[in-house]
């Protein structure tokens, strides 16, 4: 009977599964076809491949109809014996389907095989146990103490960083990650997955090596069966704020050190991760600006004249980083630059001295030097329209342009048929620029690209002058049969730099996807959708769509995944605290609540934890979760019994470069829209700004999330632990005999242990120097020597820290410290070994004691958030007279 009904069924899907490199056939695999639906795929059917890897599914009209359906829209699913999705051709649907359809599947064995390595399941627990399992621990106490078991390092078998570049305007790094097996990642989209890390370090070139940009980036990676052979990019950020900016003259070029780390946080510039890699690369760090270049948006202008103090001009051609959603129109944009009159016209006539010694020069092609001059006159002059001389397949091809775009072209070719015939075919060149990679943030929905520039000229003009715009224009097919949709163009200034002849250059843009919630999919769905960029040197493409080919720049393809809508994975989170990732907080024991150790190398310490935080108390994190409107932080003393909400403004910046301040209601909520608008004009944008002044001892941090009504959504809370210390480091007097003079925290001494203060020594007499001071987390002392004709910064004479092994410090300052107590000697000094201009003199002498504690203090200064430590200081004066000191 069954079999009856199975030869009456009308329709059928037939086809191979084969081994991708040997073409064998592949026995046992699940097969299910499904109907692609926007809401809920059906189920036509599965089968099991028989020995030679064939299969054969039979289904009727009413296993996919739904009401207007007439044909199914086919795709594949392969699972292996245990159930798992090994492979899907949901990337490739068949859409309106014939009554008889063949597949033939090509599987790698990689995919087909899917054990994961024993180290990689269970890597946090063989760290857990020793930390330097695999080698890799970089601090050389621990080092010295954990013996490695298996040494192993840079395994790039499931993950790989790919490209590092810069986004200059927004000093914002960015690294661009390729996830490239389906498994590996413990766990499928609803559950927690696992994380990628990403630490950056920078090499100013002063001297000091790589020095840390800040808490490192992560991103949510799963187990994804789409992969297929294929790959998924996804992308991490981390925004900073530059050591110091030099002027426009003086290009600041510096190194970037990106280390990708599965599972397990970076611990310094040297560390070398079990699964992932290393990528160092050159940037440029924007220069000091005078004017400021923004690209206008919707009614910018009329906003911007209420700024009377200010000075604009408007300028075609104008390169501004940001993030543009331009209307589709075949001529330039307009640009703007802020600031003193004389400064934008000193920079237009630069960038006009620039185009004149260009072309003197000669070293740049007329094809890119007059570039826009012969765009102007016929924009697919080059072909990147199309490179058609046939007039009607011109139209037919403008035709499939952009709306707006098509119908100003079509009014144009009316007059002129001829006008848009190529002249000369000349596309995709990327001798001077090329775009790297692609790929998404998907906490963020921010598309982000690298792109490398690659000669020192052709880019009309040193800093000093307007340079010259590299623009992408991202497209998305979202799966639905509608092709690829415009999402966003981003920008980036780029301009002849003399350095890139030896070391070529990592630069960067971001674009958010707008209004993507309608987008999103249960974690049961995978939403794997492919996104198209297209960079274009001088041009902006979007008005042409997604079929423009750049005469200078280049087109890439990849496959992202867009966050779901709910499941573990789509739930808010606190990143960093005060710059510290969470991960790098203790969240129990006796040191719950503080930071993890920083040793004297600037590297962290794996299990160590002992800075505490203090002042503003800044947090980042991801708030980007389905169905949430507003979200707010509460603060708890007493591990949770009760919540007071945090009502203290918030700094940010606004589209045009000033400080705002952003108020919560009288409950403490704050708007999610307004923190996405400031978080695209600032990077650094913090969530909560919390004055913590005056508070000391554990308290717990909550992040809360709620919809329109304000009603907290459920499930959507974080809670981090964090150990305040809001006291200063404490100068103490000293006791002892004979009585000394008053003096609180440094004193000096004679050999005989005699108080000196205001006293003389002579020639090369030991000077001993005593100290008096404490600090529950004491971090450091350092001694300097002044006076006389010593350089008026004074010179450093001794330094130590609670973990350098001094006899006399610890972790609390001066061991045995006290009021009145003797205090104990930190260095010693003969005045003779100092260097004196022009010669050494008799004079009064001082020392200076400076005091740092361990807290991470934070303030916000405008709308940039700093980091400091508490601090005391001491200062003592004797007299020294040169006499007896060596010639």
């Amino acid at each position: 009977m069954n079999l009856k009904m199975e030869k009456q069924k009308e329709f059928k899907i037939y086809g191979k599964v084969k081994k991708a490199e040997s073409g064998e056939g592949i026995y046992g695999l699940k097969v299910e076809a499904l109907d692609k639906d926007l809401l809920f795929d059906d189920r036509l059917g599965s089968v099991n491949t028989d020995k030679e890897g064939n299969f054969e599914i039979k289904y009727d009209k009413k296993d996919f109809q739904r009401l207007f359906d007439e044909r199914p829209d086919i795709y594949l699913r392969i699972k292996d014996s245990t159930g798992d999705v090994i492979y899907t051709t949901e990337d490739h649907v068949k859409y309106e389907a014939a009554k008889t359809e063949a597949f033939n599947i090509d599987i790698p064995e990689k995919l087909i095989d899917k054990k994961v390595e024993s180290e990689r399941v269970q890597f946090k627990q063989l760290i857990a146990m020793n930390p330097n399992y695999f080698g890799n621990i970089t601090d050389e106490v621990i080092a010295s103490e954990y013996t490695p078991v298996l040494p192993m390092k840079n395994k790039i078998k499931y993950e790989e960083i790919r490209c590092v570049g810069i986004d200059p305007e927004d000093n914002l790094l960015e690294a661009v990650i390729e996830i490239k097996l389906p498994y590996g990642f413990k766990g499928q989209l609803c559950s927690d997955g696992s994380k990628e890390y990403a630490a950056f370090y920078i090499d100013y070139n002063d001297g000091n090596g790589f020095v840390s940009a800040g808490a490192p980036a992560d991103v949510n990676v799963h187990d994804m069966s789409f992969v297929n052979g294929g790959h998924l990019f996804y992308a991490v950020r981390r925004p900073f704020t530059p050591k110091e900016y030099l002027k426009c003259d003086t290009p600041q070029i510096v190194k970037v050190r990106a280390i990708l780390s599965w599972e397990n946080l970076p611990t310094g510039p040297s560390y070398n991760p079990v699964w992932g890699n290393i990528v160092d690369v050159w940037v440029q760090i924007k220069p000091k600006q005078k004017v400021q270049i923004l690209v206008p948006q919707k009614d910018v202008l009329k906003v911007f004249n209420k700024y009377e103090p200010l000075q604009k001009a408007i300028v075609k051609s104008v390169v501004a980083n940001a993030s543009i959603n331009p209307q589709p129109e075949p001529s330039g944009h307009e640009f703007m630059i802020i600031g003193d009159k004389l400064a934008i016209k000193e920079l237009i006539d630069r960038s006009i001295a620039a185009e004149e010694r260009i072309k003197e020069e000669g070293k740049v092609e007329k094809e890119r030097f007059e570039f826009n001059k012969i765009i102007s006159k016929n924009i697919n002059y080059f072909g990147s329209i199309t490179e058609a001389t046939d007039k009607n397949k011109i139209i037919e091809a403008v035709c499939k342009l952009p709306q707006e775009t098509g119908k100003a072209l079509l009014s144009q070719l009316a007059i002129d048929p001829g006008l848009f015939v190529p002249v000369k075919p000349f596309l995709l060149k990327t001798s001077y620029e090329e775009l790297k990679c692609i790929g998404l943030y998907p906490e963020q929905d921010l598309l982000e690209g690298i792109i490398e520039v690659k000669k020192p000229y052709g880019f009309n003009g040193n800093l000093c002058t307007l340079g010259s715009p590299q623009y992408v224009a991202f497209y998305i097919d979202w799966g639905t049969g509608t092709g690829y949709e415009h999402v966003a163009t981003s920008t980036v200034g780029v301009h002849d730099i003399p350095d890139v002849n030896g070391k070529h250059l990592f630069y960067a843009v971001k674009a958010k996807i707008q209004d993507i919630e309608a987008k999103l999919k249960i974690c049961s769905k995978e939403n794997i959708v492919k996104v198209k960029a297209i960079l274009s040197w001088n041009v902006d493409p979007t008005p042409f769509g997604h079929t423009y080919m750049p005469a200078w720049g280049n087109v890439l393809t990849r496959s992202i995944q867009i966050r779901p809508k709910s499941g573990e994975s789509a739930k808010c989170g606190i990143e960093t605290v005060n710059d510290v990732h969470v991960n790098d907080i203790s969240h129990s024991g006796g040191s719950k609540g503080l930071a993890i150790k920083i040793n004297s190398s600037g590297d962290t310490v794996p299990w160590n934890h002992d800075r505490p935080f203090g002042g503003i108390i800044a947090c980042q994190g991801n708030i980007n979760v389905f169905g949430a409107d507003y979200y707010r932080f509460k603060y708890s003393n007493d591990n949770g019994a009760t919540w007071k909400n945090v009502t203290d403004n918030r700094t940010a910046r606004n589209f045009w470069g000033f400080s705002i301040s952003r108020t919560p209601d009288i409950n403490g909520w704050f708007s999610k829209s307004d923190y996405e608008t400031d978080i695209f004009n600032y990077s650094l944008t913090a969530l909560v700004h919390w004055n913590s002044n005056g508070k000391n001892r554990e308290y717990l941090l909550r992040l809360e999330l709620a919809d329109g009504s304000k009603n907290p959504l459920p499930g959507q809370t974080y809670d981090v632990p964090i150990l305040l210390d809001n006291t200063w480091p404490e100068l103490l007097t000293f006791g002892g005999t004979p009585t000394p003079l008053p003096a609180a925290g440094v004193v000096v001494k004679d050999s005989a242990g005699n108080y000196r203060k205001c006293g003389t020594f002579v020639g090369p007499e030991e000077i001993k120097i005593f100290g008096n001071f404490r600090d529950d987390y004491f971090q450091s002392f350092a001694l300097t020597v002044f006076g006389g004709n010593i350089v008026s910064s004074g010179v450093s004479i001794g330094s130590g820290r609670y973990d350098s092994g001094l006899p006399s410090v610890g972790n609390t300052g001066i061991i045995g410290a006290s009021n009145g107590g003797p205090g104990k000697e930190i260095a010693t000094l003969n005045l003779c070994t100092i260097p004196q201009s022009p010669t050494k003199v008799k004079c009064a002498y001082g020392i200076g004691l400076a005091i740092l504690d361990r807290a991470i203090v934070g303030y916000v200064s405008g709308y940039e958030f700093w980091k400091t430590n508490h601090s005391a200081d001491a200062f003592v004066t004797f007299d020294w007279d040169p006499t007896t000191c060596p010639l």
